[in-house]
């Protein structure tokens, strides 16, 4: 992850080193598409909608961050992820907020640094 975009994240609070999901979706031989998914607490105030109705459901729509590398992000209510979720105990700061990224990395660096995705 570039430096540039690691920290804005650290200035929202994320905990980098512990996503709540990881995992490789994608290989494309020198090139693996990871997926790497965060919850912060927050508010939504605007953008673009992170979801697209279609003809065969909703489908989850990435904004490119950057091209090399490739990283994309969608940011949406944490009540529309598919998976677990943790548990908000107080809303009084917000609502909990899906960080969903998709990543770019090349297949050496991640058996090196990523050994179980």
């Amino acid at each position: 992850m570039p430096s540039w975009f690691a920290s804005e994240l650290k200035r929202i609070l994320v905990d980098i080193p512990n996503p709540a999901d990881l995992y490789r979706f994608e290989t494309n031989g020198k090139y693996s598409s990871i997926r790497i998914v965060y919850f912060i607490v927050g508010k939504i105030q605007s953008g673009p909608n992170a979801w697209s109705e279609g003809d065969s459901g909703n489908t989850l729509m990435y904004r490119t961050i950057q091209e090399k590398p490739y990283i994309s992000l969608a940011v949406y209510s944490a009540t529309h992820y598919y998976g677990d979720v943790p548990i908000l105990n107080d809303n009084k700061a917000g609502e909990l907020i899906c960080l969903d990224m998709r990543l770019m990395v090349n297949n050496e660096f991640q058996h090196t640094h990523l050994t179980n995705a």
